[in-house]
């Protein structure tokens, strides 16, 4: 589960959260302007639930992703063009049949935030989440955090990376084991 307590999302950006490939983030300000993100979690579990609730509407949202529902029916596809057969999974359809919005009725954020939240993740990502020297690693390796007080290049680093105006976001990083 991820919590981002920032400004949550309304209807119309929930609909444009959902749209495969296409973003009207600029690459310069946003991190994520190719459209893909919340896909990459296709790979990673067979349910992924974003709820959200933003300032300027009254309602919350929930967005669904059905990927195990998806990954069958591309694999029933494959299984048809192995027989020579015409394909029945078309994008436009797929997205549409595994992917939905609704009201949150249930209420679930009372604050402007959106919560992330994955389910029945997949066994080989269930096997490295729980390989500690393995996410350490990873963390390590991908995650911006701060440099060692003892790393004497740092304030040069910094300042660089300020004087180009790169967006510097703080980040606060919670791992339970």
């Amino acid at each position: 589960m991820i919590d981002d307590r920032g400004t949550g999302m309304d209807q119309k950006h929930v609909m444009n959260a959902m749209r495969l490939g296409i973003s009207e983030k600029n690459p310069k300000d946003n991190i994520g302007f190719r459209g893909i993100g919340i896909y990459t979690a296709y790979n990673l579990c067979d349910r992924l639930d974003i709820y959200t609730k933003s300032e300027s509407d009254v309602n919350g949202y929930l967005i669904h992703f059905d990927f195990k529902k998806a990954r069958l029916a591309l694999l029933e596809d494959q299984e048809r063009k192995k027989q020579n057969l015409p394909t029945t999974v078309f994008l436009e359809k797929l997205l549409r049949e595994t992917i939905f919005y609704s009201v949150d009725n249930e209420t679930t954020l009372n604050a402007p935030e959106t919560r992330v939240i994955m389910s029945e993740l997949l066994s080989d990502v269930y096997d490295d989440l729980n390989n500690w020297d393995k996410v350490e690693n990873y963390l390590r390796d991908i995650v911006p955090l701060p440099f060692r007080e003892d790393f004497k290049y740092a304030k040069l680093i910094q300042d660089k990376l300020i004087e180009n105006q790169e967006k510097i976001v703080p980040v606060t990083l919670q791992i339970w084991r």
